[in-house]
């Protein structure tokens, strides 16, 4: 991950990732709280519609467990979508766990 930052360093799927596997490789969840929380920023300060559009940022926010995480996952889920991807938003955000949204990622 940190050769593909080096090669994409604002990319935030690239960070949201690392975030993920520093994580599941046992970095404390403050920081890794932390890291999630980062991403989230990066793409809100860019624009914060589009953030509330992208499913990485939702998630993101969600793993940080930040203030506006559910109003941001409200948000998405409200946002028009084929039934297709309607259900995809739905089977993933709707009682959204963060241990088992890891480890289903990444087990």
């Amino acid at each position: 991950m940190d050769a593909a930052l080096s090669l994409a360093p604002h990319s935030s799927e690239y960070r949201f990732l690392r975030c993920m596997l520093k994580e599941r490789l046992g970095e404390p969840l403050p920081l890794a709280k932390d890291c999630y929380a980062q991403v989230v920023n990066q793409l809100a300060h860019e624009d914060e519609a589009k953030c509330e559009a992208d499913m990485n940022c939702v998630i993101a926010d969600l793993m940080a467990e930040g203030p506006r995480a559910h109003e941001r996952q409200q948000k998405f889920l409200a946002l028009p979508a084929s039934p297709a991807e309607s259900e995809v938003r739905h089977y993933v955000l709707d009682k959204f766990d963060r241990d088992k949204y890891l480890k289903t990622i990444l087990p």
